[in-house]
């Protein structure tokens, strides 16, 4: 389900009140189809509800719950010369010296994505990948009760043919191949990036412009097995 607690609020709203009035529902023929998938209804509608706060959106607006990390005033003044999220944090930043603009400060926002992304020159490409590495940590874990399920049913008939076969060898592929992905994609999110470094300038880690892609790491790494792909960077 999309995330976007202002759209979600109406298919959670409506998946409660089919749940409260299954009763009067069971005696309308007209509305089984609703009726037969009024759970449905419900558990989209909070998901999409608990989804939007996390990417912070409701109706594709941003709203600033707790109070942005970046000093939007600083922002406001300088927006011609300043790229987003290159803002300084809150009472940190003094004009008249650059580099306490620019410094790595600790500011979290307490839940969900923080609203200054929202005016950010790059809010497309960042929102965009939370979304995807959110959306396939959801869906591996998901796949994975699957396939446990799956194996039962196999040892519960007797189906061991199946169960050696088809699920067993489906494990290590899935394991190899997505396992190994998710992995990345929690060991990028632990190592630190400096997102607020100018490109090109001297720093202590990687940035966001020469932080490996876990994309093209997987794949290097299936295509490296026949040479039709170049090592890995040292540094990665």
């Amino acid at each position: 389900m999309y995330g976007d607690w202002g759209h979600g609020m109406f298919f959670f709203a409506m998946g409660i009140m089919l749940c409260l009035f299954d009763s009067k529902l069971r005696r309308m023929p007209a509305m089984e189809g609703l009726f037969v998938s009024r759970y449905f209804w419900l558990m989209m509608g909070f998901f999409s509800v608990y989804m939007g706060l996390i990417y912070n959106e409701f109706f594709a607006l941003p709203v600033d719950f707790f109070g942005s990390c970046y000093n939007m005033e600083y922002y406001a003044a300088n927006v011609e010369t300043m790229k987003m999220p290159r803002v300084p944090y809150k009472g940190i930043c003094d004009p008249g010296n650059d580099d306490t603009c620019h410094a790595h400060q600790e500011c979290v926002y307490p839940f969900g994505l923080d609203p200054a992304w929202m005016i950010s020159t790059n809010s497309l490409t960042f929102t965009n990948n939370i979304k995807e590495k959110l959306s396939v940590i959801i869906a591996y874990f998901h796949l994975n009760f699957g396939i446990v399920l799956n194996a039962l049913n196999s040892i519960y008939f007797g189906n061991y043919k199946k169960l050696f076969c088809d699920i067993f060898t489906g494990i290590v592929i899935f394991l190899g191949l997505i396992g190994t992905m998710i992995i990345l994609i929690y060991a990028k999110w632990w190592y630190p990036v400096w997102a607020y470094d100018r490109v090109g300038e001297e720093h202590s880690g990687l940035t966001v412009s020469d932080s490996p892609s876990i994309i093209v790491l997987v794949i290097g790494d299936i295509m490296g097995v026949t040479h039709l792909s170049a090592p890995n960077k040292d540094e990665w």
